[in-house]
């Protein structure tokens, strides 16, 4: 049991890293490409008079373009989250319908995917959001994972010693992450 935790946490840090580099290198990329905008912007800013630019109507023209945004973006993640329950429940179901041992494949995929998708909105919410709330999601994060381990660990010890054990850790894991998904899609992402 301890190995394929030790094995899921790999997988989950391997996989908030991959995530973290790939974000990193696009926006490499795109701060190169805007390099040469950004200094001929610079340019023509500093010519214009800078009283111009705090009317009202701008500041709220300009906020109406990053709200259709933020809505699509949170319904891009619900519709996300919906599509892989769908996708998980329909390729699982034979396997959580076969022996134990499918049970806790088809267990640990689930948790995977979940935690694959809670990395990636954690991931779109550290771009999104100011640093002191950033901070105190972190704080937030660090004491669900604390919760969450203890349920799992509850659930785990009913069947202490048998074969369910296993099963019912992970399960625990699997429903908590995607409650969590879902938590942070609806109540963080903008």
């Amino acid at each position: 049991m301890r190995k394929l935790l030790v094995f899921i946490m790999i997988l989950s840090i391997t996989l908030l890293i991959s995530c973290r580099n790939k974000t990193n290198d696009e926006a490499t990329k795109n701060n190169k490409g805007n390099e040469t905008v950004n200094s001929n912007e610079d340019e023509n800013n500093n010519v214009q008079d800078n009283t111009s630019l705090d009317k009202k109507d701008d500041v709220e023209e300009s906020n109406e373009p990053v709200e259709e945004e933020s809505e699509s973006k949170v319904k891009d993640y619900l519709d996300r989250y919906t599509k892989l329950e769908q996708e998980l429940k329909e390729s699982l179901e034979e396997k959580y319908n076969g022996t134990t041992l499918d049970m806790r494949e088809a267990s640990s995929i689930e948790y995977t995917s979940w935690d694959g998708l809670l990395n990636e909105v954690y991931g779109v919410l550290e771009e999104q959001l100011y640093k002191e709330e950033m901070d105190k999601l972190r704080v937030e994060q660090i004491e669900w994972l604390t919760i969450r381990d203890s349920k799992a660990e509850e659930s785990a010890k009913e069947f202490e010693g048998g074969t369910m054990e296993t099963l019912a850790y992970t399960s625990s894991l699997a429903e908590s992450t995607k409650e969590r998904c879902y938590e942070l899609i609806s109540n963080y992402m903008k």
